[in-house]
């Protein structure tokens, strides 16, 4: 599935992979950051979309399948043209402009997959050959009709007809397509700032009034004042701090992602990551235990990530701003390492970075996944099986600035038969020319 932006901000054109695992590549100021939250904004709206209008839907039963989908496109894509100003509005808090938002699905992912929402009665359901459950509030004992919600596998009983509008259960049932296809698990999203470590240690201070969390209510008369407007943050950010502030954890999660938090303690941060009551504090391989503020900004840093790996709230996608602050390059090789491990756990990751080193260490890594013989290349090198992707879902993005000094998003090949990733021309140039400089320097270019 992929996101189409044209004349937003800087950003000329950028067409970008939604699933899987994507490496924004780019200078400062190149628009990176923005797009990243662009994106997270029309995901959540796309999750709790409204007033949504297609001649698909006309009467009981309304179904999304392989049969239609591409006329479910067509009408999201109307939706988003009409709505695309209140949803850059909803996340940057400002009136900025965008030419044009639009959604390529891939059609594959839909296959034999559906959702439907029919009326039924109480004596039709009764002969469902289908697993049914039903919500806590249907009374059974009465002859009216019901919502019910069908795909594959099972049906679910959700409400007596009439206690909901039409165009609520059309919302809903394209709200619910929209999460299948851009999770593959959990169906919320969170973004990691860049300058996390100062966050980390304003954020209690930054909700001591204000903890209500943000609405993307696209009505902009039922709309309430935004807090993050008020604490002058976009959306994203805002709700970042919100996640940090009423962060609890789970023991079920926790021990789900045992395996990533254990390669964070002892690869990375080198201990580990407690929270005690309303207190993160951090305690080493030697057993000093400090507060966080104390501990280094490099454990400051992957603190977010420990807190989201035992929430109990489930994210599958995640949105990693400058995931190289304030790592040392061989750090950064243990994060590629890490990123890989995530996306193989099912969560979609788009990463940011301006470092040649953590660029070239996800090119490897890459690299290294697709290649023949890759677990034996892998053993050698020093690395584990764990850290080779399972599928082929990763896509980098170069963002380059044209003659205007206008972003224009593009797509990196990536070159495995020839063992090289990718081929970052951004860096290249950098590089040529510090080399460049050297020789001059040295007088050995003479």
């Amino acid at each position: 599935m992929k996101l189409n932006v044209e004349n937003f901000g800087k950003i000329k054109f950028a067409s970008v992979e939604l699933n899987g695992y994507s490496i924004f590549v780019g200078d400062n100021n190149s628009g990176k950051t923005y797009l990243m939250q662009l994106i997270y904004g029309v995901v959540d709206a796309l999750d709790h979309i409204q007033d949504f209008d297609s001649p698909v839907f006309n009467d009981y039963p309304f179904r999304i399948d392989a049969s239609n989908i591409k006329d479910i496109q067509s009408s999201v894509n109307k939706w988003l043209y009409e709505n695309k100003q209140k949803i850059v509005k909803n996340i940057f808090n400002e009136n900025l402009m965008i030419g044009s938002l639009s959604l390529e699905l891939d059609l594959d992912d839909i296959g034999e997959k559906f959702f439907e929402i029919r009326k039924n009665q109480l004596n039709e359901i009764e002969r469902i050959q289908k697993k049914v459950r039903y919500s806590k509030n249907i009374d059974k004992g009465t002859s009216d009709s019901f919502i019910c919600i069908e795909n594959n596998d099972f049906v679910y009983v959700a409400a007596k007809e009439g206690e909901r509008s039409k165009s609520f259960w059309i919302d809903f049932l394209v709200g619910l397509t929209m999460q299948r296809l851009m999770y593959k698990q959990g169906s919320r999203s969170l973004f990691l700032p860049a300058s996390r470590s100062g966050l980390n240690l304003v954020y209690k201070n930054l909700f001591a009034e204000l903890a209500r969390p943000i609405s993307f209510d696209l009505d902009e008369s039922k709309a309430q004042p935004l807090e993050s407007k008020k604490l002058g943050l976009t959306g994203p950010v805002f709700d970042y701090l919100s996640f940090m502030q009423t962060y609890k954890f789970d023991a079920g999660s926790f021990e789900r992602n045992k395996e990533l938090i254990d390669f964070i303690d002892k690869k990375i941060i080198h201990g580990t990551i407690n929270r005690i009551g309303e207190e993160i504090r951090f305690r080493t391989q030697d057993g000093m235990d400090l507060p966080l503020y104390l501990a280094s900004s490099m454990v400051n840093e992957l603190s977010p990530l420990v807190h989201v790996l035992s929430s109990v709230d489930l994210f599958g996608r995640i949105f990693y701003d400058e995931i190289e602050t304030s790592q040392h390059p061989t750090t950064q090789i243990q994060l590629a390492r890490l990123m890989n491990r995530l996306v193989n756990s099912g969560v979609n990751v788009i990463v940011s970075t301006h470092s040649d080193t953590m660029a070239a260490a996800i090119s490897n890594l890459v690299t290294m996944s697709f290649s023949e013989n890759s677990v034996s290349i892998a053993e050698k090198l020093g690395y584990e099986s764990d850290d080779l992707l399972k599928e082929d879902c990763v896509h980098a993005y170069q963002f380059i600035k044209d003659v205007e000094g206008r972003t224009v998003v593009t797509e990196v090949e990536k070159f495995i038969n020839l063992g090289i990733g990718y081929d970052f021309s951004l860096f290249n140039e950098t590089n040529d020319k510090l080399y460049s400089d050297y020789l001059a320097i040295t007088g050995k270019n003479a």
